[in-house]
């Protein structure tokens, strides 16, 4: 049985965030990507951004560390909130989320929870400099995201920290990355234009963002835990999701335009996507605490 995810529409100016009922939405849903001009140059980028996912892998970034699970993902759901009040691009929570577990993963001293309101902040400015037009700069971090909780110099000590844990590479792939290639592939083109689907980026969106907060799914070696595979297992959960034709023919050719996007293995894809569904309809019990994802997305689970 596929989780069942819905489209919420969005609140108007006037209304937002006048009841707790109503769904407040500052992450706007992307429109569906149109590359004319991928077609091609699909495979050059793709291969480079699997290529430039290969350097490096999440083993176990909280291992050596005194922070769990639980406050990583309390702190992710803040962020989600922190990173859309501030104007940015959804992009740049991913970007963010990534940093700060690559950060964790290379970190030489061992971190504690006392850090993780800097580690946060730290890691927002320094992927909306990569992500935003008009980026988070120190001043306002410290006064509009952090709230004089951590200062410009407590950002700037840390974010050398960063660019030397991380020997200046800030710009590894990530999940909702490959997805936004994926969603233009012109296989996942067809497959949507043939069935009726609708715009399928708030979905995608939605499941990426939740396989953040799945610790023990973004870590490990191989195939498996790799951010195209997640990806690729993403794109096919939430087609499917949105399926009205679930014969075996139709599921089969959701399978392979996925296949053929991703360049992934038909069995790897297909199992994670199963591991994907399973998470979302547990999400909520696995993650009691977490509002902000439901408060600020497009879709939420129903």
């Amino acid at each position: 049985m596929l989780a069942k995810i819905t489209t919420q529409s969005p609140a108007s100016d006037s209304t937002r965030g006048s009841s707790d009922s109503e769904p407040v939405v500052i992450f706007s849903p992307p429109p569906p990507p149109v590359l004319p001009a991928i077609r091609d140059y699909y495979s050059d980028i793709l291969n480079h951004m699997r290529a430039q996912e290969k350097k490096e892998t999440l083993v176990a970034p909280l291992a050596r560390h005194t922070v769990g699970e639980e406050l990583r993902a309390r702190t992710l759901d803040w962020m989600i909130e922190a990173v859309t009040k501030s104007d940015c691009a959804v992009q740049t929570f991913f970007r963010a989320a990534y940093l700060m577990d690559r950060f964790f993963e290379h970190s030489k001293s061992v971190l504690r929870p006392s850090e993780m309101q800097t580690l946060a902040v730290t890691s927002m400015q320094l992927a909306s400099k990569l992500e935003d037009v008009t980026f988070i700069d120190s001043r306002f971090a410290q006064d509009h995201v952090a709230h004089h909780q951590v200062s410009v110099k407590d950002i700037f000590a840390c974010e050398r920290k960063f660019l030397k844990s991380l020997q200046y590479r800030l710009s590894l792939p990530e999940e909702h990355e490959f997805v936004t290639i994926y969603l233009a592939a012109e296989e996942i083109r067809g497959v949507v234009t043939e069935y009726s689907l609708p715009n399928m980026a708030p979905d995608a969106q939605f499941v990426a963002m939740a396989n953040v907060f799945n610790y023990k799914m973004i870590c490990g070696k191989g195939e498996q835990s790799r951010s195209s595979t997640r990806a690729a297992g993403s794109l096919l959960f939430v087609l499917r999701n949105r399926m009205a034709d679930t014969s075996a023919k139709a599921m089969k050719k959701l399978l392979r335009a996925v296949v053929w996007a991703s360049r992934g293995r038909e069995e790897e894809i297909a199992k994670m996507s199963g591991e994907i569904e399973e998470h979302v309809l547990q999400f909520r019990k696995l993650h009691p605490k977490l509002e902000r994802i439901y408060k600020f997305n497009a879709v939420t689970i129903g």
